[in-house]
């Protein structure tokens, strides 16, 4: 546990250390109905426990990344992560896993959709 908490500070530290403060207000002025799928996207393949991604959330947050989009990213990223499906893979056939991985993409998504229009 101790070290994943480690990366995701070290990581989320960078990102509120050397990453300009608009650099994510750019992202945040675009369409939130590509900007949302697509931090679900890039959640769904990183490989982040949720422990690790809210340090990271936070500096995103900070920066001015749209909500929406951060919440999808952080949802996403803790539901499934790309050596989660290689094992299932293994265990479930493909509808099974396909399945899996658009529940946690739409709940992903339906969440950031959600705090948006909040």
């Amino acid at each position: 546990f101790a070290p994943y908490m480690v990366l995701g500070v070290a990581v989320g530290a960078v990102l509120h250390g050397y990453v300009p403060e608009g650099a994510f207000e750019s992202l945040a002025g675009q369409n939130l109905y590509i900007l949302i799928p697509v931090s679900a996207i890039i959640g769904v393949f990183l490989y982040v426990r949720a422990s690790t991604m809210v340090p990271i959330a936070t500096s995103l947050a900070a920066k001015g990344m749209a909500m929406g989009a951060v919440m999808s990213l952080t949802i996403a990223g803790a539901g499934a992560s790309l050596p989660e499906m290689i094992m299932m893979k293994k265990m479930f056939h493909w509808p099974l896993l396909t399945a899996f991985v658009f529940v946690v993409f739409a709940t992903a998504c339906i969440t950031g959709f959600a705090i948006e229009l909040l």
